[in-house]
């Protein structure tokens, strides 16, 4: 069975980033992270549908994502609005379930744990290298968030940071094989965030 790994949205644009990403480079990845192009997102998925079938990939989750993103196309092509919400939840999801493990995926790092934590090799499981980059993440948050003296840095805001500058660490450290996605790192950060960013809305601005 092919093993061929989803590549999500973001870790699309951030392959195209040198080893020292410009602040204008990081911006414009963040904001076509949040705001991306519905064209160019819809033409990511099929293209990764295409090239797991081609490796030969078998699991369901491609499926569903290639029926999702048809549907999400075609939704967006026909200009029936209605039709927007329920489609794109559907697209989120098949692309959400690329972040879990499948039954068998979940065997295999059980076995895998057990042998690696006996020879005593350092960051070569999952579930260990997750935890090095928690670690990073969170003190990566803990020094913005202390810097933010008005206070406008909202969780989503912070995640999406993190998730560019917590790539590039993990890059250069060979950590990348299970880095995770944007989601996974906000349910990090929540656990450390100051109270006034898990409120919602945008901050108000202060007056100079």
């Amino acid at each position: 069975m092919s093993k061929y790994e989803y590549i999500s949205w973001q870790k699309h644009l951030l392959s195209k980033v040198d080893k020292e990403p410009t602040k204008e480079m990081i911006d414009e990845i963040v904001e076509n992270v949040r705001n991306p192009k519905i064209n160019d997102f819809l033409a990511h998925q099929l293209h990764e549908v295409q090239n797991a079938l081609f490796s030969g990939a078998s699991d369901y989750r491609w499926s569903d994502l290639e029926r999702c993103a048809e549907e999400a196309k075609r939704v967006y092509l026909s200009d029936d609005v209605s039709l927007f919400p329920m489609s794109f939840m559907n697209l989120g999801k098949a692309v959400e379930a690329f972040e879990h493990p499948t039954r068998d995926e979940h065997l295999e790092m059980s076995i895998a744990l057990a042998e690696k934590l006996t020879k005593g090799l350092p960051f070569k499981h999952k579930e260990l290298q997750l935890q090095c980059l928690k670690d990073i993440a969170q003190d990566m948050a803990e020094n913005k968030w202390e810097g933010d003296k008005d206070k406008e840095i909202r969780l989503d805001d912070m995640s999406q940071e993190v998730y560019v500058d917590l790539y590039v660490v993990a890059k250069e450290n060979d950590l990348l094989k299970y880095f995770p996605e944007t989601s996974t790192i906000k349910s990090w950060l929540r656990k450390i965030a100051p109270e006034y960013a898990s409120k919602a809305g945008r901050p108000k601005k202060i007056e100079k």
